[in-house]
């Protein structure tokens, strides 16, 4: 009996333990971003696509080679115009 509650509590602590770990690791999954545009309706698969910033600058993103092919090496390619930027994160 003192056996099985023993594994017991030591399986409750793991759990939490890991919890823990869960929730503060969370943030690493979805890092926080300055800007977020909305979706837009453009198809990378034929033109690169072009959006407007808040700010008032542009932001073009492309993607080599076109038509997207799976399971390919893929380039990516983001221009900035009329603002000044840091590391872009895809």
């Amino acid at each position: 009996m003192t056996k099985n509650l023993l594994l017991d509590i030591a399986i409750l602590l793991a759990l939490a333990v890991l919890g823990v770990v869960a929730y503060k690791l969370a943030p690493l999954l979805q890092p926080k971003t300055d800007i977020v545009l909305p979706l837009s309706s453009c198809n990378l698969n034929h033109n690169p696509c072009v959006a407007t910033l808040p700010d008032g600058g542009q932001m073009e993103f492309s993607v080599e080679p076109r038509p997207i092919p799976a399971f390919r090496p893929l380039q990516l390619q983001a221009s900035f115009g009329g603002r000044e930027v840091l590391p872009v994160d895809v």
